[in-house]
């Protein structure tokens, strides 16, 4: 079956069908959204199929007339997105639109594409996440000892958790935490995170949490809550907030203000082996989705670049 999908610029996208097929999408998640990807990559292009029936972000870039397709900072699965069946079909023929002249591909696609093509070294990345319908009493009980140590000396120090609009605060504590330790976290990317969580706030879609002993703010967190999954964004600690268990606290008040409901909680996830067990150890479970990677630049710019 040949689909008709279109190369369309940024300024011909028409962005409220755009935002209604990633909301209606069975694979729909924030990271896709228009105001997300405006907030976190200058100028994006798409390929779109009909009239939105399927829509794939194009976010790239070019370096000395070379140019490379990739997932912008902070999003961290876009690919293909439908409120239809995503069948391989439909991807290898998105994927066979992508423009000729984009060379290198490295993009995350989303939970819900499975590519099983041939055009692209594929490998697979894990996130974590929690089905919030059981009860807390369940939930919890699923807790790794450590956490539950954890949350008990966060309790006796008196840690307190409060809603907040303070999103400066959240890239303040993520930079002093975990921010200086990354190589691509420079000073446009405090800036596109504030952007950012600003953005989340003006839809509607943020909730800042912050953790308090007395007067002094120890750990910050912004999550996304919209549409059936909450998504942990970034936030980060001072060292009392570490020692305390501040960051647990929040994780634990964000699990217990939406268990009993159908909502998935997803911690962002990683492949990273500290970070996937720290999610672990709430009970999370795995889960994949692909990154696809494709270089045909020039001989000579490969060997360069190794």
């Amino acid at each position: 079956m040949k689909f008709e999908i279109l190369y369309v610029k940024n300024c011909d996208i028409d962005f409220v069908k755009w935002d209604k097929c990633i909301h209606d999408a069975k694979n729909e998640i924030v990271f896709a959204y228009s105001w997300f990807l405006d907030a976190v990559f200058d100028s994006w292009d798409a390929l779109i199929l009909n009239d939105y029936e399927a829509i794939f972000p194009i976010t790239k870039k070019s370096k000395f007339g070379l140019h490379y397709l990739f997932n912008p900072i902070f999003a961290m699965q876009l690919g293909v997105f439908s409120k239809n069946e995503i069948s391989s079909e439909l991807l290898e023929q998105f994927f066979q639109s992508i423009p000729s002249k984009i060379k290198l591909i490295d993009i995350n696609l989303n939970y819900g594409n499975d590519y099983q093509g041939f055009a692209f070294e594929v490998s697979e990345k894990k996130c974590q996440s929690i089905d919030l319908s059981e009860s807390y009493e369940v939930i919890s009980k699923k807790y790794s000892s450590n956490i539950k140590r954890n949350l008990s000396k966060a309790r006796k120090n008196k840690l307190e958790i409060v809603l907040s609009i303070e999103t400066d605060r959240v890239v303040s504590l993520f930079k002093e935490n975990r921010g200086n330790s990354l190589k691509e976290m420079k000073d446009e990317q405090y800036i596109r995170l504030n952007t950012l969580l600003q953005k989340m706030r003006e839809n509607k879609v943020a909730k800042i949490y912050e953790c308090w002993i007395g007067k002094e703010l120890i750990a910050s967190a912004c999550f996304s809550v919209y549409n059936g999954r909450i998504i942990y964004i970034k936030g980060g600690s001072s060292q009392k907030g570490r020692d305390f268990g501040a960051m647990h606290l929040i994780m634990d008040e964000v699990i217990h203000l939406n268990s009993g409901s159908n909502v998935i909680f997803d911690f962002g996830g990683s492949s990273v082996a500290q970070v996937a067990r720290f999610n672990h150890s709430f009970g999370a479970v795995d889960y994949s989705y692909q990154r696809l990677y494709r270089n045909k630049l020039p001989l000579l710019v490969r060997l360069l670049k190794k």
